[in-house]
């Protein structure tokens, strides 16, 4: 176990310093892959994590990286809990590593993400959220299948690192909790282009029909959109705005569940969030274009507001007739929001 524990500390040292370098692959051949199949749990576990340091150097014999990267695999199954979780974590290395490997991984993809699921029940662990980030990303696509309980998964992980991190201010929940929202965003671009891919025989498995999974997905990441975007000084707001632009764009339309965002984003320009308001103009675009009746129309109601009359104003203050006039375009927006400037069709007379 030392001698393990040692080797793999020193990796960093090891990979650029001759003759060590063209001594690795022996040595994992030699002193690492065997125990894999050592009776004690904890030496499996550290074999596991010895050979997720190695997984980027450059093998000889590419069998060899295929011999370490069936045993991390095998390792996913294993009795005992920590060498579920260190092949885990080697497994993001070997998968980041070389990517041509992949094939080795794609049969058993359903089977690996449940082990996945199953280990992020039972411990929490951002390793496991980076993992399930680094998979999702490197099989695109194919993982548009599995984006309901992916994102399942995802969204309960989220909320444990935002529990963690309001209650220890833990900068390594918070980086976690990005990386939930990020492989969601992931899953939501393959499932756009799932039914194009699908066309093209790339990808004969996928379903025609799963860009109408998206109001399904809404459904999943509604509560995370609607904490996030009122929340002031969170670190998942640009991600949570990502997010929302997929949904408004890609759904069949906009439902009035996402409706309700559409002012929280306008109190956010107006109070505080002006320094994302690159981000905000793609999903207000969506909201305006797709959505153009409800905007024109007195449906869209405000947050309650002292003195707010609670719907889109039919009639423009002076402040916001001023603020068309110097934009060259005509206003319509919320009476409560002035600071806000928008140019669309004006209501009708």
């Amino acid at each position: 176990d030392g001698a393990l524990y040692s080797i793999g500390w020193l990796c960093e040292k090891l990979k650029i310093t001759k003759p060590y370098t063209e001594a690795l692959e022996e040595m994992l051949m030699s002193h690492v892959l065997p125990e894999f199949q050592n009776p004690h749990g904890h030496i499996r576990a550290k074999a596991a994590w010895v050979s997720g340091q190695y997984a980027d150097i450059k093998f000889k014999n590419p069998q060899n990286f295929i011999a370490h990267l069936q045993c991390i695999v095998g390792g996913l199954r294993d009795p005992d809990l920590p060498v579920r979780v260190d092949s885990v974590v080697a497994l993001r290395n070997y998968v980041d590593a070389s990517p041509r490997e992949l094939n080795e991984i794609r049969p058993i993809l359903p089977q690996l993400l449940d082990e996945l699921f199953k280990l992020m029940n039972e411990v929490e662990n951002e390793d496991l959220v980076f993992t399930l980030e680094t998979i999702v990303e490197k099989f695109g696509e194919e993982i548009a299948p599995y984006a309901i309980g992916l994102t399942q998964n995802l969204v309960a992980a989220f909320w444990k690192c935002i529990s963690e991190d309001e209650e220890e201010d833990d900068d390594a929940g918070a980086l976690a909790a990005v990386g939930c929202l990020r492989a969601i965003a992931t899953i939501m671009e393959c499932v756009r282009w799932a039914p194009l891919l699908q066309k093209r025989s790339c990808a004969p498995h996928l379903g025609s029909g799963l860009p109408q999974l998206y109001p399904h997905l809404e459904q999943l990441l509604m509560p995370i959109m609607e904490k996030m975007l009122e929340s002031e000084e969170q670190d998942v707001y640009e991600e949570v705005l990502d997010i929302l632009s997929y949904l408004t764009y890609y759904s069949a339309d906009i439902s009035p569940a996402l409706w309700k965002l559409f002012p929280i984003m306008c109190r956010a320009v107006k109070d505080w969030a002006m320094d994302y308001f690159e981000n905000i103009l793609v999903p207000l675009d969506n909201f305006i274009h797709r959505g153009n009746e409800m905007f024109v129309s007195s449906r869209v109601r405000c947050p309650p507001q002292p003195g707010c009359p609670r719907r889109l104003a039919s009639v423009p203050t002076p402040m916001q007739k001023h603020k068309a006039a110097a934009s060259n375009g005509p206003f319509f927006g919320c009476c409560c929001s002035d600071q806000l400037v928008c140019e669309a069709a004006p209501p009708p007379q």
